[in-house]
């Protein structure tokens, strides 16, 4: 399975890759093709985000970073979550602004989601996961990485929601 820094960079790594194909996707001109793809793309960061991701670190990783003295900071670790509900605010407005089929400020705040998210998970890789695997104790991490499996496996799996996002990222790539 990994350690726990393993699994939360994995997913990273995700992101970062619907990042670029969502970079990618905001140079087409075809307005009908941004519309359908943007849509799909905003359904699974939802999912993978929401679902899979951030409750990891706002639940299990976050909290028993908390009580470790060697950690990041208290103040720190809540921007980070703060950061986490400013994103599920953009997703919401980007479903709404997709349905006035607006693309021109669909694609502007799009882009800004993207740019935030890239930038938020570049400092949490530096800042917070850089040092995780050393403050856990093995049996921290042991029971942290079953919690990530319980997580990981409700319906859909994470499984399935990556494939989706990695076959989403190689028709964006194919595309543009």
């Amino acid at each position: 399975m990994g350690t726990v820094t393993k699994i939360i960079a994995d997913e990273h790594s995700v992101l970062f890759d619907a990042i670029e194909a969502g970079e990618r996707l905001l140079k087409t001109n075809d307005a009908d093709y941004f519309l359908k793809e943007i849509g799909v793309i905003v359904a699974l960061f939802e999912t993978f985000t929401r679902k899979f991701h951030h409750p990891k670190e706002e639940k299990i990783l976050y909290p028993l970073l908390l009580k470790k003295k060697d950690s990041v900071g208290k103040k720190i670790l809540k921007q980070i979550t703060t950061s986490h509900h400013s994103f599920d605010l953009h997703l919401n407005i980007l479903v709404q602004i997709k349905a006035s089929k607006n693309t021109i400020v669909l694609k502007r705040i799009f882009k800004k989601y993207l740019k935030s998210l890239h930038e938020h998970i570049w400092k949490e890789n530096i800042i917070v996961l850089v040092n995780v695997d050393y403050l856990l104790t093995k049996e921290e991490s042991d029971s942290m990485l079953l919690e990530f499996k319980k997580i990981d496996n409700t319906s859909p799996t994470k499984k399935a929601i990556k494939l989706q996002i990695a076959k989403w990222v190689r028709k964006i790539n194919k595309v543009n």
